[in-house]
């Protein structure tokens, strides 16, 4: 940058050119994704899937008037809750028969945020070739383009995350006012979009913190900031840490490369070379290295092309522009760094950062390099992600199992032997809600046989990642190999009904339970059995004809909650069951009707106690039972009382203490449908009436009036 100042009409000619450099990207990302949405059949992938389906909760609440869950977000196993800016604005998104493939078009918009971000930084930190230098450069980065194909929130992240960067530069870091609370505003959408914001922004907050007048200005933004994001942590926050510390912590297991290996601190290098090509991120590098070194020169002055248009005058000071390149040189280098040290991997973790190396890179490069840099751009685009046309066939699955289920049943469930990035159990999943086709369930208890599903999709050739044992054993019965038929265990109980060609070769084949089970003809006796995770002991099985049986048990013991509940009886109607080599496969259940059972406290409080790792205690006094135990030197206690009707269970909250007493708590309630809530539920569900005294609950006794 100049010593000298920009005249309005320069400053004017520099827009109007970094604006046709954007308006031509805009128009070719705009015929990108026209054709990747004509040409395009793949499926969500399972974390797009996931997004997708927490926008439709969002839509539902919105719909139905449920105030809590319009914040409170539904966690997904292996998903911490995630906040709600990004998927709000997938909603106006699922009208479209295929959303997952119309998402290209409002990831362009945030596609577009971070590359005009990418151009007005190098423009504030070096001038106007620079600033085009760099909008080239991101704009034609077929790395970022990777990722802004399908429905992540990580996508609008970065792009808030690098416009704040952006408004930080042009309020003088704090200095003005009004663009200092344009940062606030930018850094709220990004906290809103994904917690990890705060992290990303930490070198932006710090730039503020050392003079008092900018110190100001920064808790002024820092105060809108919060008053935009903090409503849904405050709701999601005593669900969100858990979840995030324990998906952090998953990648060294899923295979991702230990800490201090070479391959774990390449991981993001070798994103970025994706993203601009190893000649371009060297020459990035070089570009880096020489703007932090001319920061504190008195020359700030960018050669070339800058000089040709007027003298490149500096948006900011001298000193300002050192501090300026180095908080966006502190931008990247601490995003690279968290993100290298965290366990968990994915290229798009360092996307909130990549907008800084081309507007760093660019910013005191001479005009050869910047040439440079625009060739090494238009060479590497060619390399940007094209459509996959080929079918994977959902919704022909679904529509079969669709037009093969029993329509007396509320809910017919499907076990997915796949975890494919095209065939996968949370991708159909999202597919069937989306159609609406919610009496199809998925998910089933995998022992011997998928139990408690009475479809079953396989996949052959390549099933996917991260399958148990006990799941490729299944799908070598299940024939899931060329040529191969279902065979064994797995053949007495399922029949194949279809097969579909799939665009890598393999197939996906459909199963049913089979009409003519092997059922038990007359009472069975078993010293033990195992039923969805559950022991059973001491088991007495009584068919009484068209699928159902009367079942006692003298225990029942949870894997989850390993309470004992002594002398079960019950009736299973609708029941699948298969008898082979002295044991009973239950394959499915319509309902299940409890009439006697019990727990004592006794039992209940040494479970809680190995689950929770502490003493917990359990009493009932009339109707209300009460849990205690200690936080460290905090008693804590929670005092509530059930009650069940044939809708379902009830508990109201009556006292709660936190060391004191926690107010309102008695206007605290949760409640359990007993309708089907497949896969953790898969049949419907009806309770005796129950009573409670001094030793545990009986079921079967007499009907509680709370």
């Amino acid at each position: 940058m100049a010593a000298t100042t920009r005249t309005p009409k320069q400053r004017r000619t520099e827009l109007v050119i970094l604006a046709a450099i954007a308006g031509g990207l805009l128009a070719y990302h705009a015929a990108l994704v026209q054709r990747w949405v004509t040409l395009d059949r793949q499926p969500p992938g399972w974390d797009p899937a996931v997004h997708l389906g927490t926008a439709l909760d969002y839509q539902e609440a919105w719909r139905e008037g449920r105030a809590l869950d319009v914040l409170l977000t539904k966690p997904r196993p292996g998903h911490p809750p995630y906040p709600p800016g990004y998927h709000y604005s997938l909603i106006p998104l699922l009208e479209h028969h295929a959303p997952h493939r119309t998402v290209a078009w409002l990831n362009l918009a945030y596609l577009m945020i971070l590359v005009v971000s990418a151009g007005w930084i190098a423009w504030e930190l070096g001038g106007v070739g620079p600033g085009a230098a760099s909008l080239l450069v991101a704009g034609l980065s077929p790395g970022i383009l990777f990722k802004y194909r399908e429905a992540f929130p990580d996508l609008a992240l970065a792009a808030w995350t690098s416009l704040a960067y952006a408004l930080l530069l042009r309020s003088r870091l704090f200095e003005r006012r009004g663009w200092s609370l344009a940062v606030g505003l930018c850094a709220g959408l990004a906290m809103q979009s994904k917690w990890g914001a705060l992290l990303y922004l930490a070198p932006a907050w710090l730039s503020g913190w050392p003079e008092p007048a900018r110190r100001r200005n920064l808790w002024r933004a820092t105060a809108l900031a919060a008053a935009l994001c903090a409503p849904w942590y405050l709701v999601n926050g005593f669900q969100m840490l858990p979840r995030i510390l324990a998906a952090a912590s998953l990648g060294h297991a899923q295979g991702q490369p230990l800490t201090w290996t070479w391959a774990n601190w390449w991981y993001y290098p070798d994103f970025w070379t994706r993203c601009f090509s190893g000649p371009g991120l060297a020459l990035l590098a070089a570009g880096a290295a020489l703007a932090l070194s001319r920061s504190r020169s008195r020359e700030r002055r960018a050669p070339g092309l800058a000089t040709r248009l007027g003298p490149a005058a500096p948006a900011l000071g001298a000193d300002l522009l050192g501090a300026s390149r180095l908080v966006i040189f502190a931008w990247v280098a601490f995003s690279y760094l968290f993100s290298t040290l965290v366990p968990s991997k994915d290229w798009r973790y360092i996307l909130p950062a990549t907008a800084g190396v081309p507007a760093l890179g660019a910013a005191a490069m001479p005009v050869p390099g910047l040439a440079a840099l625009a060739l090494a751009a238009f060479w590497h685009h060619g390399a940007a992600l094209t459509p996959a046309p080929g079918d994977w066939q959902e919704a022909h699955i679904l529509a079969e199992v669709e037009a093969r289920r029993e329509p007396s049943r509320p809910v017919s469930t499907l076990c997915v032997l796949a975890n494919h990035r095209n065939l996968n159990p949370t991708s159909l999943g999202w597919m069937a809600r989306h159609k609406g086709l919610g009496a199809i369930a998925f998910g089933g208890h995998q022992t011997e046989l998928p139990e408690f599903a009475e479809f079953v999709l396989a996949k052959t050739g390549d099933p996917g990642p991260f399958l148990s044992d006990v799941t490729l054993t299944i799908l070598r019965e299940a024939g899931a190999n060329a040529g191969a038929r279902a065979a064994g265990l797995f053949a007495k109980a399922f029949r194949e009904v279809r097969r579909w060609p799939l665009p890598d070769g393999s197939e996906a084949v459909l199963f049913e339970v089979r009409p003519d089970l092997g059922a038990p003809a007359g009472p069975r006796r078993f010293s033990s059995l195992r039923v969805r995770g559950a022991l059973l002991e001491g088991v007495t099985l009584l068919p009484r004809g068209g699928g159902s049986y009367d079942v006692t048990a003298a225990t029942i013991t949870l894997g989850k909650l390993p309470a004992p509940v002594r002398g079960v009886r019950a009736r299973l109607e609708g029941a699948r069951i298969l008898e082979s080599g002295g044991r009973a496969y239950v394959l499915g259940v319509d309902r299940l009707e409890v009439s006697s059972a019990s727990v004592a406290w006794e039992d209940l409080a040494k479970a809680l106690s190995q689950r929770s790792g502490t003493l917990v205690r359990v009493s009932a006094e009339g109707a209300l039972i009460t849990l205690g135990a200690g936080l460290g030197p905090i008693p804590v206690s929670v005092s509530f009382a059930p009650s069940a009707s044939d809708a379902g269970l009830l508990v109201r909250l009556r006292r709660a203490r936190l060391g004191l007493p926690v107010p309102f708590a008695d206007r605290l309630w949760w409640s359990r449908s007993f309708s089907p809530r497949p896969p953790y539920q898969p049949y419907a569900l009806v309770l005796a009436p129950f009573e409670i005294d001094a030793r545990g609950l009986r079921i079967g006794g007499r009907t509680q009036r709370l």
